[in-house]
């Protein structure tokens, strides 16, 4: 079986979630993972408005 390391963490499948903006809320990362992703990230976030608290 293929895996992937990060690290010392090592992931058995291979396919995975990448960041997307307005698209990876939380319910879609939730349907990805039933369906088989074996990680995935929350969407990519502004530095911006993290900076302004929004």
């Amino acid at each position: 079986m293929q895996y992937i390391k990060i690290g010392n963490v090592k992931i058995e499948k291979t396919s995975a979630l990448a960041p997307m903006a307005s698209v990876a809320d939380r319910a879609y990362r939730t349907i990805c993972r039933k369906f088989g992703a074996s990680y995935v990230v929350s969407e990519m976030v502004s530095a911006k408005g993290l900076c302004y608290s929004d």
